[in-house]
């Protein structure tokens, strides 16, 4: 236990201090939320559920709002310290889990904070990485009700159950692809419920009503929405070819440059073996058929979104070698827990499981030390903020110090667009009073 909660609290620390280096000012899609977040625009039900890009977004919307306002100066940087602590406290929750089915702590449980945490992933390193880091939080702690889940729905995991699956549309498209699968289990668990002896009816009622309610959401999700084809594949075994290769994006930027290595196989091997361990499970014991069900339901709504994410960004795949893992990781990372759970709950008492464990241990810490330095140190953001409040000081206009510092506040993605943005965004956080933007002239 003391092993694991040092790994914790080191990696922990380790991440608030890249967090605290990274970007302090606006970039990209944070400049098309700033006319709400600076109270020019109202929030409005219409506005939350608005499409942003190839998403609707309303519980991002919603922490944005919470984290940048007044009181905390428009600091960019605290949204990158909300994505660490946020997946610091799922990697707790992953390590009580583990000691709740398996009985102790075992040294391989240093796994969980590991997983989350390196620094080859967005989400320690980019403040928009909270659109990303709340799925992974809803929906891993969706993986961790059917693990806990001991043959009866109690009423508590029946709310958390429905309130998982409802905020996973909230999240995005990504959130989208795991409903119906999760939905299906909660419902199955509902009905078996119902029709057993002394049965928890209320329980079964809530997970019925939630389960209903999320399918609702989905099915009005794409109503007025504008599909893109944006990045997407038109080779669909291109598209199958990179939803594989998601499978091992958990791992980071650091594999990511490599895209032809053998260890993208490490993935689909341990992930059909895991199976197989699930159906083994489910045929001789019956007292483990719905936690089971829930195992193989939960792959399912993975091998869904890993197809999604083939299909749709394919194309920016192929182009932005090692950026794929950077970007998208962490929504791989449940497919690693998903495993060493499968194996934790199933054969830790025999050698192969305690095994597979300590085998994710180690496989992980080389993960970690290769992602201690990736491509784009937040030491140059430091030099180019630097240098903006330079110009800021010498008094240029806005439309100037947008155009001039595009690539630190917009990158090289519609610099048109970009330049309008960013110049409007200026505007608004000089009516904030926000450093340094307060003393930006207009023109």
């Amino acid at each position: 236990m003391l092993f694991v909660w040092a790994a914790w609290s080191i990696t922990l620390f380790g991440a608030l201090r890249v967090a605290s280096r990274t970007r302090k000012y606006p970039f990209l899609d944070d400049w098309m939320l700033l006319r709400v977040l600076a109270g020019e625009q109202p929030v409005t039900l219409s506005w939350l559920w608005a499409q942003h890009g190839a998403h609707r977004i309303p519980l991002i919307k919603l922490v944005f709002l919470t984290l940048y306002n007044h009181f905390t100066s428009y600091d960019f940087r605290i949204g990158v310290v909300f994505n660490v602590a946020a997946l610091a406290a799922l990697a707790a929750g992953m390590i009580l889990t583990a000691r709740r089915v398996r009985g102790y702590t075992a040294y391989s449980d240093a796994f969980f904070p590991l997983a989350l945490l390196h620094w080859g992933l967005t989400a320690v390193r980019w403040n928009f990485g909270v659109h990303y880091v709340c799925w992974t939080v809803v929906a891993t702690s969706f993986l961790l009700i059917v693990v806990r889940h001991e043959g009866r729905i109690s009423l508590q995991y029946a709310l958390l159950g429905a309130l998982c699956l409802l905020l996973l549309p909230m999240c995005g498209t990504i959130g989208l692809a795991l409903v119906p699968a999760l939905a299906a289990w909660l419902l199955l668990v509902s009905a078996l419920e119902w029709r057993s002896e002394n049965g928890n009816r209320r329980g079964s009622l809530v997970a019925v009503l939630g389960g209903a309610a999320a399918v609702g959401v989905a099915l009005a999700y794409p109503l007025g929405f504008n599909f893109t084809s944006g990045s997407r594949s038109e080779d669909f075994m291109l598209g199958l070819r990179i939803g594989v290769r998601f499978l091992s994006a958990g791992f980071g930027a650091a594999f990511g440059a490599v895209p032809h290595a053998p260890w993208q196989l490490i993935m689909p091997f341990l992930v059909v073996a895991s199976l197989g361990g699930v159906a083994s499970v489910i045929r001789t014991r019956r007292s483990e058929l719905r936690r089971g069900m829930g195992l193989v339901l939960f792959l399912a709504a993975m091998g869904c979104l890993a197809l999604v994410i083939g299909v749709a960004r394919g194309g920016r795949a192929q182009m932005d070698i090692g950026n794929f893992e950077h970007h998208y990781g962490i929504l791989a990372v449940p497919f690693l827990s998903w495993v060493y759970l499968v194996w934790c709950l199933y054969y830790d008492s025999r050698p192969v499981g305690r095994l597979v464990q300590m085998s994710l241990l180690v496989l992980m810490c080389a993960v970690f030390c290769l992602n201690l330095y990736v491509p784009g140190d937040p030491a140059r953001f430091r030099d180019a903020e630097e240098r903006f409040e330079d110009d800021v000081r010498a008094g240029l206009p806005a439309p100037l110090l947008a155009e001039r510092h595009l690539k630190l506040f917009w990158g090289e993605e519609d610099p048109d667009e970009g330049k309008v943005l960013v110049a409007e965004g200026m505007r608004l956080l000089r009516r904030t009073g926000a450093d340094p933007f307060r003393f930006i002239r207009l023109d």
